[in-house]
């Protein structure tokens, strides 16, 4: 995608529209010759770059602007050189100087690298509208752009989710999310499907693998800013190898086991989550509109009328209810356990178990509970069985620490729930089987509220 031209005998940067006159002016695209880019420099200060004109060229009208001596930051990507590393260095720091404008740059230029010329003085933001025309018309908007946009992110966090899409690509050589095709790239996106860098370049360093995993995981609390990534202008760090850490044969060996195991968990992992989504209107939509007008919006009326808190209890003792209750399918002690978000997902996931059993027992009348609690799936042996098995087992919770009227534990345990079970198919969808499990890592912290303990925040990792 050559855009180092020569237009009226002058150099020029020229952008290839793929439409004939006709098109360009029924499209309305004319109205690209009013966008601007941005040039920022070294040395902090930042001009305007123009579009100069439109020209018909072997058939097809180019839009041009004034030539900028450098390459596209995608290009020097592809050669994962320390020339890139220091180019991705130049555009983190030049985004931290248009911070504050950070909104209005975002709609009027792309940040994407097909998007960023690079020199080895200043940094070109191209127009959005201009990139996004061009790289349609070399029909390369999946690779050139969507990888690198997330369809729901806006603002300082999409800026800093590209940017980590950038890193992933720099130090490990491919796409964080690779998919060709566009719908299943954009869910890929949103479901954070992705593979860990430290699998796909082993020895990586641990700040780097930890920032990507908060970006890319929707589950994350903790979404990071830019500044996060300043580390990466250490002056003791100047090329990409300094990132990267030796590691011997016995750890490399043991990566290769957890990379295959993980890639195996997430693949079963994201078919089940894809198959709940595409019949969950089968499974409950039906029955739901009646049953859960008798049974469950009766329930949650009489819960309301005595909604449970956390009054009398000390901290250890709020951090045990909230997770005895989403063992027990309780989200109403949950909700009372917690303040405003703080668990969102936990809760969520226990109210639509708690609805879907409720359904099922509506609609399966006489026949055995569908599902089962993981303890007591436990305590009777740990068969194969055809029920859905939630629950918690192997909680351990320890404080970690009490400062400014705040209370933080770690808690350790697994997670049985059926988006851990094996993917459902024609052989195995009605036959016994073992469930699985998510080993889970949570940091709570606890305030007081209103004279009450309450959780205010769960910071989730995923254990060993």
């Amino acid at each position: 995608m050559e855009i180092h031209g020569e237009i009226e005998n002058r150099a020029v940067l020229c952008f290839d529209t793929g439409l004939k006159e006709r098109a360009f002016a029924q499209a309305g695209l004319s109205r690209l010759v009013m966008q601007e880019g941005i040039i920022v420099k070294r040395n902090g200060s930042v001009e305007k770059w123009k579009i100069e004109g439109v020209a018909e060229r072997e058939g097809n009208m180019v839009v041009w602007g004034k030539d900028f001596n450098g390459q596209p930051l995608d290009i020097l990507l592809e050669r994962g050189t320390d020339e890139a590393l220091n180019a991705v260095r130049f555009w983190w720091d030049a985004l931290l100087l248009l911070n504050q404008t950070i909104v209005e740059v975002k709609k009027a230029v792309s940040v994407v690298p097909c998007g960023v010329i690079c020199s080895n003085d200043a940094l070109l933001f191209l127009p959005e509208q201009l990139v996004a025309r061009y790289v349609e018309a070399q029909g390369q908007t999946v690779d050139k752009i969507m990888r690198y946009v997330h369809p729901d992110l806006t603002g300082q966090s999409a800026v800093v989710w590209s940017f980590a899409c950038i890193l992933y690509r720099i130090f490990s050589g491919n796409d964080a999310f690779p998919a060709v095709d566009a719908d299943i790239l954009r869910q890929d996106i949103r479901e954070g499907v992705f593979s860990p860098i430290h699998f796909v370049r082993p020895g990586i360093d641990g700040r780097i693998d930890a920032l990507l995993q908060r970006t890319f995981l929707p589950s994350s609390q903790a979404f990071p800013s830019l500044e996060d990534f300043s580390f990466l202008n250490d002056a003791a760090l100047l090329s990409i190898d300094a990132f990267i850490h030796s590691l011997s044969e016995e750890e490399t060996k043991n990566l290769s086991v957890e990379s295959a195991r993980f890639s195996k968990k997430q693949e079963r992992l994201t078919r089940i989550r894809r198959f709940f989504k595409r019949n969950r209107g089968i499974v409950i939509g039906a029955v739901a509109a009646v049953v859960i007008a008798v049974v469950v919006i009766g329930s949650v009326i009489q819960d309301r009328a005595n909604l449970p808190n956390t009054k009398g209890m000390t901290p250890l003792h709020v951090v045990e209810t909230y997770y005895t209750a989403m063992g027990n399918l309780d989200h109403i002690v949950m909700n009372g356990c917690v303040l405003k978000k703080a668990g969102k997902d936990d809760i969520d996931m226990v109210t639509e178990l708690f609805v879907l059993s409720k359904v099922r027992q509506a609609y399966e009348i006489g026949k055995p509970p569908s599902i089962i609690s993981a303890q007591t799936w436990l305590e009777n042996g740990a068969q194969p069985t055809t029920a859905i098995v939630f629950g918690i087992s192997h909680l351990e919770v320890k404080p970690l620490s009490v400062e400014d009227g705040e209370v933080s534990f770690r808690a350790e345990y697994k997670l049985w729930a059926p988006a851990f079970n094996p993917s459902p198919n024609d052989e195995t969808l009605d036959s016994p089987r073992i469930p699985g499990e998510q080993p889970r890592v949570d940091e709570i912290s606890l305030a007081l509220h209103k004279g009450l303990w309450r959780i205010t925040e769960i910071k989730r990792s995923l254990g060993r």
